[in-house]
């Protein structure tokens, strides 16, 4: 359990010390008990924390094995099969956890982000309002509701979640969701305080300061953008060289040397992203965006058309500030 906690604080935090404590707290349960389904299901997570999804499936499958009743390893028997792509193993291992476990929330909250992942929006908001209903406190599900109604162009809709999300408890990704409500309704003025709040909750976090560059770039506060840009560009670069092998921190890290300009860097990053995970509609779109700022507008619609093909959805195209080149 102290590796599993620190697998999710390594998740959200990218901090080395959380990493060395979840490696040293499960090897040690795996010392006391070999045969632990719950240290297989740690590890699992683990795996997924540094992007190496197949040796994650093979680990949870161990879990589940060892205790076919382990709700919890099969949901995240689901998130890893998620993560490599596995469409049907991940939606059947989630709905065995739910089956196992049916007043959990949070396998609910699993259901919806496979769904999210997978871009089937419907399917995505009424796994999370079942988990909102389960647990109507949850800053999360209320949350994850709001993302979808971004992600949908349902800004008002989402700003109401949020806000309701933000009642319960400030988090971090619910600030930054809700600036990201008002950056796409245009009210940047508004945007950037929540943005700041983000940054302000999680330091560590490259997203937040990114958000916060690009609208204070569009602002004309351009010497506080660039110092935000590159600051997510650090925090996204130490990401990287702890998990080179997770592809999503590579596009992160692209998608932030893009906005600070450095287009050598963003090029780059996509396209090994690309490499290790070439049917990911935020990766296609992510190599769209770096064409885009090179002036290659031909081979950035057939970046973009690729990622329309995989699920990418109109709301998220519109709202990417280096697109406006294909407008016309």
């Amino acid at each position: 359990m102290l590796g599993d906690a620190n697998w999710r604080l390594f998740e959200r935090t990218r901090e080395t010390a959380h990493r060395q404590e979840a490696e040293r707290s499960v090897d040690k349960a795996f010392e006391l008990q070999p045969d632990l389904p719950e240290a297989y299901n740690a590890r699992a997570r683990g795996l997924i924390a540094e992007g190496l999804y197949e040796e994650a499936v093979a680990t949870a499958q161990r879990a589940v094995k060892l205790d076919p009743e382990y709700a919890m390893g099969w949901a995240n028997l689901g998130r890893a099969h998620q993560m490599a792509g596995n469409y049907d193993a991940g939606l059947e291992a989630i709905r065995t956890a739910i089956e196992l476990a049916p007043e959990n929330f949070q396998h609910q909250m699993h259901l919806g982000n496979f769904f999210q992942h997978f871009r089937e929006y419907d399917e995505a908001i009424a796994a999370y309002e079942a988990a909102a209903d389960l647990k109507p406190d949850s800053p999360m599900a209320w949350n994850n509701i709001a993302t979808i109604y971004l992600r949908t162009g349902k800004l008002q809709e989402a700003i109401v979640a949020l806000e309701k999300s933000i009642e319960i408890k400030d988090r971090a990704s619910s600030r930054s969701n809700l600036g990201t409500a008002y950056y796409m309704l245009e009210r940047y003025g508004e945007a950037v305080p929540h943005y700041q709040r983000a940054a302000e909750i999680e330091p560590n976090n490259a997203t937040y300061w990114g958000n916060l560059g690009e609208s204070l770039r569009i602002l004309d506060r351009e010497p506080e953008a660039v110092e935000a840009y590159e600051h997510a560009v650090e925090l996204a670069r130490k990401v990287v060289e702890q998990t080179p092998l997770d592809p999503q921190s590579h596009r992160r890290l692209a998608l932030w040397c893009a906005r600070a300009r450095n287009l050598d860097c963003a090029a780059e990053e996509a396209a090994y992203a690309y490499e290790l995970q070439p049917e990911d509609a935020q990766i296609l779109l992510m190599n769209a965006i770096v064409c885009c700022l090179n002036r290659n507008e031909f081979g950035a619609l057939d970046w973009l058309e690729r990622s329309v093909r995989f699920g990418m959805g109109r709301a998220e195209i519109e709202m990417e500030p280096d697109l406006t080149a294909l407008h016309s």
